[in-house]
């Protein structure tokens, strides 16, 4: 999806009341996952092993989303038991695969742990682990039960700068749930043929 289009949808449904902005998000964020899945889903084993421009294999960099998305699971986990303000905010208790908790003091040294961690994964482990994080993301949001937008406008507030100089004030896990969509559609777009 272009910039120009997410961007300005993201913009108005922010200053949309939180029962009306969380049925649009729920809109967006399935038009984003369904693209989003039917991208991986068309990626063959040899088209994952081609190289981004910054070095990484298409593989690596889906792992690199997934990951992600496995963090925000988390830090979703926090949200729904009443964790205003969930780790992720801190770089802090990232879970791998294993249970290990990780603690990084930047993006860049968590992106450095996935493309190290995933540099030899075959696709055919990477694809599935894509296929669910989005899947289960666009799950858990759309499920007012587990995530109700009362329990949303609760967290702590967090200033997002987007591309072209607005900053976009709210609660963290709207936030979250905008970096979602963003990373599967926007970020990546190109490598993964998502540019319209």
């Amino acid at each position: 999806m272009k910039p120009d289009h997410f961007y300005p949808r993201i913009l108005a449904l922010s200053h949309m009341p939180a029962a009306i902005r969380v049925k649009g998000m729920n809109r967006l964020h399935l038009e984003c996952a369904e693209a989003y899945l039917a991208a991986i889903r068309k990626i063959s084993a040899e088209q994952a092993a081609i190289s981004c421009e910054d070095g990484r294999t298409i593989s690596v960099l889906v792992a690199h989303i997934a990951e992600w998305e496995r963090y925000i699971i988390q830090s979703v986990g926090d949200v729904i038991s009443g964790v205003r303000r969930p780790f992720i905010l801190t770089l802090k208790g990232y879970r791998d695969m294993d249970g290990a908790r990780h603690d990084f003091d930047s993006i860049d040294d968590f992106n450095a742990f996935q493309t190290k961690q995933y540099q030899n994964t075959p696709w055919s482990e990477i694809q599935p682990l894509a296929l669910h994080t989005a899947g289960a993301l666009q799950s858990i949001f759309s499920q007012p039960v587990l995530l109700p937008f009362e329990l949303m406008e609760k967290t702590a507030p967090y200033d997002w700068h987007i591309p072209g100089g607005s900053i976009m004030s709210m609660p963290i896990i709207w936030y979250l749930w905008t970096v979602v969509m963003e990373h599967e559609v926007v970020d990546h777009a190109r490598e993964l043929g998502l540019e319209d």
